[in-house]
């Protein structure tokens, strides 16, 4: 009795969770709302999770291996102020990110009482939530890109790849990689009905979605994932499971299709074929060992100078969200500007947090895709999973913002409360 009200408390302030996302980006739209207030506000979120996880404690003391490793996350975060540069910052964020202590202890009691939800009406809500806050976006930016022409409200201008409501194509890019993970799993191990029809409908809009952004980052996400589903499939032949080659055609019509509407979008808008040309140029030369600072416009550049800054306080690191001070506001990108993110939310980590952190957040994160990757897992847990997936890789190459991460935090919970679940399917 006790675990389902647990259950009903998370899964109600997880759908309070959403509407403040969601509202909270159109407000920074459309009205004096900011990251600020926002991050605040976010917090006391993470307040209320914590009084939930603290009652679902109660005479009921134990916990699983990687609900363990998240508790020595929070608490390795919590011991990252003691060589801190600034204390603000480290705790509230730097401003215009506001992505410090509070937020991130934030995200990982997110993560620790989603564990606790299971009912399959719960989850399919939660991919109704999702699904909604990326199709608003995406909507939001066809009008961005002026793909559409509306007089009925205000667009907030755009360069030539969209926005949505985050201000940024690579944030756009970071939630357009977890929406089409979320729906190709959906797709392919959805039951072959009427729902088929609407899933691949929204494939397809993810895939625009992904176009959208013209990040590169998702692109790369996406391509792996189709790699770990291939992987997927052929272990299945090589066992000889039923319906396979099925799930091979699957992926194939979802590759085609991706190409599909690449190629259409390009007919209208031709800047992401020159990015994609100019990172296989890029790629090329990696392979090859030649090296540029310039690469990935200019991510090797601040990725070396932020591994020798690690090499400099590798225990505590310089503090959440100090990034900027620990290099004195000295770095500065390809276009002049100072950096203010590793852009690799794990060497962000490491440098923020120390090395042990950073490590441990990756070996927490290969832990979770270990355990599911090989597991026979309904369609919302695949569609999860692959979400999970796609967000972990494009990490590599992007940042944390606090309007998505919380939703990748969410997948994790879900995710974990999977992994220790009996081996039937959910």
């Amino acid at each position: 009795m006790k675990n389902k009200v647990i259950e009903r408390l998370d899964i109600l302030f997880v759908v309070l969770l959403f509407i403040f996302i969601i509202s909270s980006s159109i407000r920074m739209i459309y009205a004096n709302y900011n990251l600020k207030d926002y991050g605040l506000h976010l917090s006391i979120y993470g307040i209320i999770f914590l009084i939930i996880y603290v009652i679902s404690k109660i005479k009921n003391f134990k916990f699983t291996k990687l609900e363990l490793i998240i508790i020595i996350m929070i608490i390795l975060s919590c011991l990252s102020l003691i060589n801190a540069i600034d204390i603000k910052t480290a705790l509230f964020g730097k401003v215009n990110r506001q992505e410090g202590l509070f937020v991130w202890l934030t995200y990982y009691l997110i993560a620790l009482n989603c564990m606790n939800i299971k009912n399959k009406k719960y989850l399919k809500i939660i991919v109704y939530l999702i699904s909604l806050y990326d199709l608003l976006n995406i909507g939001y930016g066809l009008f961005q890109v002026k793909l559409f022409k509306t007089n009925l409200f205000k667009v907030k201008s755009s360069w030539y790849y969209a926005r949505g409501f985050l201000g940024n194509s690579m944030f756009f890019g970071t939630l357009m990689s977890i929406f089409y993970g979320l729906i190709l799993g959906l797709f392919l191990k959805g039951k072959y009905n009427y729902k088929k029809i609407i899933l691949y409908v929204l494939l397809l809009i993810a895939s625009l979605g992904i176009i959208l952004s013209g990040a590169i980052s998702a692109l790369v996400a996406i391509g792996v994932i189709y790699l770990v589903i291939l992987i997927q499939i052929i272990i299945l032949m090589i066992k000889k499971e039923k319906n396979i080659l099925l799930n091979l055609v699957l992926l194939i019509v979802s590759f085609l299709s991706f190409g599909f509407v690449y190629k259409c979008y390009s007919l209208y808008d031709n800047h992401l074929n020159s990015d994609v040309l100019e990172f296989k140029s890029e790629t090329k030369s990696v392979s090859e060992g030649k090296i540029n600072d310039d690469f990935g416009t200019g991510r090797v550049y601040i990725w070396k100078n932020t591994i020798e800054k690690i090499k400099v306080a590798p225990i505590t690191g310089y503090g959440i969200d100090n990034f900027r001070l620990a290099f004195n506001s000295k770095l500065f990108d390809s276009h002049g500007l100072i950096v203010d993110k590793a852009h690799n939310d794990y060497l962000q980590k490491a440098l923020c947090e120390g090395i042990i952190s950073g490590v441990l957040f990756i070996i927490f994160l290969l832990i979770i895709f270990f355990k599911l990757v090989f597991k026979n897992l309904s369609s919302v847990y695949y569609g999860l999973f692959l979400a999970f997936t796609s967000y972990s890789i494009q990490a590599f190459f992007n940042i944390s913002v606090t309007r998505v991460a919380p939703i990748y935090f969410i997948i994790i919970g879900l995710l974990i409360g999977r992994i220790y679940e009996n081996d039937k399917i959910y």
